[in-house]
């Protein structure tokens, strides 16, 4: 059942990892790409999953989610990172959505169940970790320029903590200490 939500995303040189968020989003009535202008196939990957890919040179965080936003065909998007999948919980949670007569929010805050060096954190800071993305575009925006983060009209709501993202970004030791450097 494809369902009226366009996931969006934004990319650069996610070749890496965009198969794996790509494959998780069939569900989807549209999958958008909004590419930085990648070096590796990014791009190429994108068209192999029927992505809408529109290159736009970077600006920020915020400003690149925003056009994603005016690009996409549907109301309701869900916004998912390449290194990213939606589970089989989420998408049925959202079929779910969709069946009711009237959605309740303009917003929903989905949990993301992290990854760290492949094993799942269940603790700390990271877990439970809730991000702002699945909402009706014409009820949100995008604010902040690097940890941007959508503002809706009348907030956003939690989704069920079995309805996730799995955010596993494949890091090393060296690239998670570089880039905390």
């Amino acid at each position: 059942m494809r369902l009226p939500v366009s996931v969006v995303m934004i990319t650069k040189n996610e070749e890496k990892h965009l198969a794996r968020a790509l494959a998780s989003c069939g569900f989807a009535d549209e999958i958008v790409v909004v590419d930085a202008c990648s070096t590796d196939q990014t791009r190429e990957i994108a068209k192999q999953y029927g992505a809408k890919i529109f290159e736009r040179k970077w600006t920020n965080f915020g400003d690149q989610r925003n056009y994603s936003l005016s690009v996409a065909a549907n109301d309701w998007v869900l916004v998912v990172d390449a290194d990213e999948k939606v589970s089989e919980q989420l998408k049925n949670w959202m079929e779910q959505i969709f069946r009711k007569k009237s959605i309740e929010s303009n917003g929903f805050k989905i949990r993301r169940k992290e990854y760290f060096l492949g094993q799942e954190i269940t603790g700390a800071c990271w877990n439970p970790s809730y991000q702002d993305r699945f909402f009706r575009k014409s009820k949100a925006k995008y604010v902040g320029v690097i940890h941007e983060y959508p503002e809706a009209e009348g907030g956003f709501v939690r989704a069920p903590e079995e309805a996730y993202l799995e955010h596993n970004p494949n890091v090393t030791v060296e690239s998670f200490f570089n880039k905390n450097e």
